[in-house]
């Protein structure tokens, strides 16, 4: 069996990391079962920064300390991921976001980090308490290279914790299609989800690595995103270094595709900001 480095001490996410590889042929080491002692500042401002800061971080103190835990494997040969994931609550401007696992300081137990949360959501309807979970995921690669993609899955934050097949913020976060928390979901209810969503493998927007489905659930949350800033803010489409100047076409097909509207009245933003005035070209003649 190949094995690689899933760099977290988090055992819950390397029950989930290994339930998602059984069967593949691959084997998920945490840094404990690897012998790693690395203390790797994730001092990035997105998700994405922070997963890929940690891969390489592991990678290079691979190389340069050996594998302590596995003397049988190859430093040069092994691929590290790590990921950066954490939850965003509208409501609250995206907190805690990239600092999920620090939100109230580490030694503050999860059961008390989501009941401050609940308790800052007092008296918000569920129409306004969307969220979202965001994982990001980095791959450093024996060539010296890295691989980065991110998911989403939008819903809302609930009155009370409930479930126990997960953790962290899994019990207060609830999914509109079933309203259950994603800690009331089985093994295999996740895994479907994945599977029916195909989606989430398409990337739209290259820059940031925001896919299809990251767009669609945007889309059509309970408050839907309508607007290329709004799916902008929501799901994070034209958040990179091209400002939307190659996705931003794709993003509008998707809201004149999902919601049926002609893209003649899709806005930027705010009323009077149409993003097309006018057809300009239409079977090679000039319509302007």
């Amino acid at each position: 069996m190949k094995q690689i480095i899933f760099a977290t001490g988090n055992a819950g996410k390397m029950k989930e990391i290994r339930e998602i590889l059984n069967g593949t042929g691959w084997n998920a080491l945490s840094l404990k079962d690897a012998g790693i002692d690395a203390d790797i500042e994730e001092n990035g401002t997105t998700f994405e920064e922070n997963a890929k800061i940690k891969a390489e971080g592991i990678r290079n103190w691979c190389l340069k300390n050996g594998i302590p835990g596995c003397s049988d494997l190859s430093a040069e040969k092994i691929i590290v991921l790590a990921d950066d994931s954490g939850l965003e609550i509208d409501w609250l401007g995206g907190e805690p976001g990239i600092y999920s696992a620090r939100y109230m300081g580490h030694e503050t137990s999860y059961r008390e980090k989501n009941a401050n949360l609940i308790s800052r959501l007092d008296g918000v309807p569920k129409e306004k308490r969307t969220a979202r979970f965001v994982c990001a995921i980095a791959a450093a690669l024996p060539d010296g290279n890295s691989l980065v993609t991110r998911g989403t899955i939008e819903g809302y934050i609930g009155w009370k914790e409930c479930g126990s097949n997960g953790f962290g913020y899994d019990p207060i976060f609830y999914l509109y299609e079933n309203d259950k928390s994603t800690a009331e979901l089985s093994a295999e209810e996740k895994a479907a989800l994945v599977k029916e969503q195909p989606a989430y493998g398409r990337v739209i927007c290259r820059c940031e690595t925001i896919t299809e489905g990251e767009i669609l659930a945007a889309l059509h949350s309970e408050v839907p995103a309508n607007t290329i800033d709004g799916v902008k803010r929501r799901a994070g489409a034209g958040m990179g270094r091209c400002q939307g100047g190659f996705c931003g076409p794709r993003v509008l097909e998707l809201i004149s595709r999902e919601l049926g509207m002609s893209p003649m009245d899709i806005l930027q933003d705010k009323n009077g900001s149409n993003v097309l005035v006018s057809e300009t070209k239409v079977g090679g003649t000039s319509n302007g």
